[in-house]
């Protein structure tokens, strides 16, 4: 069968397996709803055929069910019998505050100082006027990365742009927010930063990190205020979730076409249809969609050597690469902790499927781990813990940043895996940070009152004697 016939038989299946999910608990349904719409989406652009990707197997594309499948039973085992999740779900009366006012201005002066010692690097090594002009040319520079080239402390404080993004953006994210101009003028100072980055890694998990917040404060306020409020709760989280798909669309093309990644390459080979060249939208279609079709070809394969190592500024690597990584490219970023360990190279070589593409759906570490015991047993895990997170997101500030964080990774399920991603780990980190140093200031906070309030009438009892 083609590959839009079975696109078309999996767009079914998750369309059954939604339907129910809604009928098991409506209110728990939300990160199996959100999963499942990205894969029709994406299945359904493949099926189009306006880009002619190559044809896969049949084992190839059960093995792609099996992925989906196991993620909404792991969902739908979460979400466990009604009387469990009607205890376990909780409104979010509480603050949702994550940092103080002076957290804030500490992370943001790190921050800042991460990206001019960043920009001083640049500007050594290449100029930084090209930064400007030619960034295509420091991208593809060769020798050292020009990342590398950033001292590793300055490196790891880079990583704070996403989260500082989010906390600006979502107001109730700061105990004493900032007032609405201020807040604006910095998350666009932090936005064009990490534009500077030459990367759309990090912009993008800001901006992601922005909708999954948001869409889990529509869902609570839908669930615990009146339908008015709810209504004008739902109308400011559409506008902003339209605001930040338009800044990711507009931020795509504008660093893609800076750095010369237009869809020339897909072009060239004739497997684009035309009303799709004409659009100009070639670049972030490819982008969608080939993911399923490059991990279904990376299933298909039998090249099991390992792939050239990659040097910077050289030939692109292509090759249907496909060794067995027993654990090596789930746990990556471990690894690269351990000074012995050989960490496999965190950019895959291309593959040929009509167009060249190097990513693989967020299946592609299980897949090269463990085959596809990995990725159904993965998914399973995957789908029950980021459904159990969301059951549990209003406990505190820590839970619902958490499950925002995870949510904001099923937005790129169909590209590649986000959550052993070293950013995603160091924002989880930082989160975890913040939610103690908050929580301890809560403790101190009640502490004070209660010293307050036991002294009070000590203090008066000695005043009338005194009269």
């Amino acid at each position: 069968m083609t590959n839009g016939v079975w696109a078309a038989l999996l767009i079914v299946a998750l369309l059954l397996l939604s339907a129910l999910a809604l009928h098991i608990d409506r209110k728990s349904a939300t990160p199996v709803m959100l999963h499942n719409l990205i894969w029709v989406i994406a299945l359904t652009l493949v099926g189009t055929d306006l880009i002619r990707y190559t044809n896969a197997s049949s084992e190839a594309w059960l093995v792609l069910f099996s992925s989906i499948l196991a993620f909404n039973i792991g969902a739908l085992w979460s979400i466990g019998p009604r009387e469990r999740r009607d205890a376990n779900l909780e409104s979010s009366g509480s603050s949702l505050a994550i940092v103080s006012r002076p957290i804030l201005v500490i992370l943001l002066l790190v921050y800042a100082a991460a990206v001019i010692v960043y920009l001083w690097t640049i500007a050594g090594r290449f100029g930084i006027g090209t930064l400007i002009t030619d960034p295509g040319s420091i991208r593809s520079a060769k020798g050292q990365s020009y990342l590398q080239s950033v001292p590793m402390v300055a490196r790891t404080a880079l990583f704070l742009g996403p989260f500082l993004f989010a906390v600006l953006i979502f107001k109730r994210s700061m105990l004493n927010p900032l007032r609405l101009g201020g807040r604006v003028l910095l998350a666009s100072g932090i936005a064009v930063s990490m534009a500077l980055l030459l990367q759309r890694t990090t912009l993008f998990m800001g901006v992601q990190l922005v909708i999954g917040l948001y869409i889990l404060w529509v869902i609570d306020q839908g669930h615990s205020v009146s339908d008015g409020a709810a209504r004008k709760a739902m109308r400011k989280t559409l506008a902003v979730i339209a605001i930040s798909g338009l800044v990711l669309i507009g931020a795509f093309q504008i660093i893609g076409s800076a750095l010369g990644k237009e869809g020339q390459q897909a072009l060239s080979t004739g497997a684009v249809s035309a009303p799709l060249a004409n659009s100009g939208l070639t670049s972030i279609f490819h982008y969608a969609t080939s993911g399923i079709p490059a991990f279904l070809q990376l299933v298909d394969s039998e090249n099991f050597t390992e792939p050239p190592p990659l040097v910077a500024g050289g030939p692109i690597r292509v090759g249907d690469y496909n060794p067995q990584t027993w654990g090596a490219a789930t746990f990556a970023p471990l690894l690269k902790l351990v000074p012995i360990a050989d960490a496999p190279e965190s950019i895959a070589a291309f593959i040929d499927i009509g167009v060249l593409t190097n990513v693989f759906t967020w299946n592609e570490p299980l897949y090269r781990d463990f085959r596809i015991a990995g990725v159904a047993l993965g998914m399973l895990v995957i789908g029950f813990t980021i459904t159990h997170m969301f059951k549990y997101r209003n406990r505190s500030p820590f839970h619902y940043w958490t499950q925002a964080l995870l949510m904001s990774t099923i937005f790129l399920t169909t590209f590649v895996m986000k959550l052993n991603n070293t950013l995603t780990i160091a924002t989880f980190t930082l989160i975890a940070f913040c939610a103690i140093s908050i929580s301890l200031q809560h403790k101190t906070r009640n502490r004070h009152r209660r010293n307050l309030t036991s002294n009070g009438p000590t203090h008066s009892m000695h005043a009338g004697d005194v009269r």
